[in-house]
């Protein structure tokens, strides 16, 4: 049973480094408005970058219930089904994209997207199978747990059914249920500081930024860097759900939170501030050569990811100074 914990958050921890890679390739070009790199290497960095935070957003997902539920013998296959197809279908699309192929060999779009529902539809099913064998009674944080993440599971996999990738509102409504489903614990535990700054907070302003986009009626806005904008604010809030899960048998050290929250909470914000702002003012998505005026910000996007990464060490070390709390 842990070892399926920890191959969940050791696939996430890879795709999270080969999308951090890609962002750091990306933002190394973008801080000047001249090309610096090949368009090609600019090409595999950006598709790099999405498929691997979309893949460990789909396994956060996963992951956050099944660490507040205890998985039974029988539902561990499950989690492992689940997980070899999530790994198998990230690895063909990482790998197509090295392999520079424009076509799809022998496979459709369609067959590596219904491979992700079937891993969110085992997920379900493991969560499902494993709240009876827990307890007799399966404790409230478990089961507030368990409905939210089984309600992120659903709004997930209706898309990837129908053969599309998931949507930023999409996920923006699977992070809503997944890290409301957190709360009760949050409080139990002491620890709404990381949960209320870091997630909710994150949550409300990339709800914000989503009002925003559809309330400016311009004709180019969907087409500018503006549309990412809820983004940095998601995966934030998504991670910072993922960190809270998978420490909650500690009492995080009260100072350390704090100042990790607000770090996550200041970093995303102003990089979702930057992102609508360029987009306001016309910048394309895509694009790796711009026009000059729009250098300054793209410098501080880059600056407040740094800090929003800043922001997870921290917390991460406030966590292993933690104290035992029980679970």
């Amino acid at each position: 049973m842990l070892w399926l914990r920890r191959a969940w958050l050791c696939a996430i921890g890879a795709a999270l480094v080969i999308g951090g890679g890609g962002a750091l390739v990306m933002r190394f070009e973008l801080l000047d408005p001249e090309p610096t790199l090949s368009p090609e290497l600019y090409g595999h960095a950006l598709v790099l970058h999405g498929l691997a935070s979309l893949g460990a957003l789909l396994a956060v997902v996963l992951m956050i219930p099944t660490l507040f539920v205890k998985p039974g013998r029988g539902s561990v296959v499950l989690g492992f089904l689940a997980l070899a197809l999530w790994l198998g279908a990230i690895a063909f699309l990482v790998g197509l994209d090295l392999s520079g192929s424009q076509e799809w060999p022998g496979f459709s779009q369609r067959s590596v997207l219904l491979a992700l529902a079937a891993s969110l539809g085992l997920g379900a099913a493991q969560i499902a199978t494993s709240l009876p064998a827990n307890a007799d009674r399966p404790s409230r944080p478990q089961l507030v747990a368990a409905v939210g993440g089984l309600a992120a599971i659903a709004i997930l996999a209706l898309p990837l059914v129908g053969g599309d990738v998931p949507t930023a509102f999409h996920l923006l409504l699977a992070t809503t249920a997944v890290a409301g489903g957190q709360i009760y614990d949050a409080a139990r535990r002491g620890a709404l500081s990381v949960v209320l700054l870091a997630s909710v907070t994150c949550l409300v302003l990339a709800w914000a930024a989503t009002a925003a986009i559809h309330v400016v009626h311009t004709s180019y806005l969907h087409d500018t860097v503006a549309v990412l904008s809820p983004l940095p604010l998601t995966g934030s809030a998504l991670l910072g759900a993922l960190l809270f899960a998978a420490t909650r048998s500690r009492s995080p050290h009260r100072r350390l939170a704090d100042v990790a929250a607000a770090l996550i909470t200041a970093g995303a914000s102003l990089t979702s501030l930057g992102f609508f702002v360029l987009g306001v003012r016309g910048l394309p998505r895509r694009y790796f050569a711009y026009l000059p005026e729009h250098q300054s910000l793209q410098i501080v996007v880059g600056a407040a990811a740094a800090i929003a990464a800043i922001g997870c060490v921290v917390a991460l070390e406030a966590f292993r100074r933690g104290t035992r709390a029980d679970a």
